[in-house]
């Protein structure tokens, strides 16, 4: 996978075989991970995974069974550790915020984040969409209106930290926000998307 994502110019038919050669390694993975507990799968729309040491690197829903990826068969959540996911509990029933929160902070990397942004927050229009853009999205700013948010967009740089997973974070235009700080969070939105390279 690393050695495709290196060689993103090269050409149709090196492509093809490297698209073989990364097939070839997740069907492997899906005949160790899910093969064995595919009966008792069944016809489940939906799959929690919960991963493991180096299974947090490892993309479940490209898994390949010789036919189709893990995705086209299920819906694939994860979890970052089943005693987190333990101690989240049920969400609160009560009033919920219905407003949308859309943050976007470009660079020349990513250049397309504010256009993205502007039609995220048309389509949410009909939610009251507030917009936090570039310079605007500090956390100052952006911590609030997440906890009053019902729908939440980020479209920004992320980072995975595999030794110090919480450690991970987002970037706003201040500072990187951790998911230690984004678990002090009191959130109940009932939509969160994270747009961005790393975000898995």
């Amino acid at each position: 996978i690393d050695r495709a994502l290196r060689s993103r110019g090269a050409g149709a038919r090196q492509a093809d075989r490297l698209l073989a050669d990364v097939r070839a390694e997740l069907e492997a993975l899906e005949g160790m991970l899910v093969r064995p507990v595919r009966g008792a799968l069944g016809f489940r729309d939906r799959l929690l995974i919960v991963p493991h040491g180096p299974l947090h690197l490892l993309p479940f829903h490209a898994l390949w069974n010789g036919r189709s990826h893990l995705i086209e068969q299920h819906e694939v959540l994860y979890a970052p550790s089943a005693s987190l996911y333990a101690q989240l509990g049920e969400p609160s029933r009560g009033p919920r915020a219905r407003r949308a929160v859309v943050v976007g902070v470009a660079d020349p990397t990513a250049p397309q984040i504010d256009a993205e942004v502007r039609r995220v927050a048309e389509r949410l229009a009909a939610a009251g969409a507030d917009t936090l853009l570039g310079p605007e999205a500090t956390a100052d700013r952006v911590v609030p209106a997440l906890e009053q948010a019902g729908v939440i967009h980020l479209a920004c740089h992320a980072r995975f930290a595999p030794g110090t997973p919480l450690g991970s974070g987002v970037r706003l235009a201040d500072r990187w926000p951790t998911v230690r700080d984004i678990y002090a969070l009191k959130l109940d939105a009932d939509h969160v998307t994270l747009s961005g390279c790393e975000t898995g």
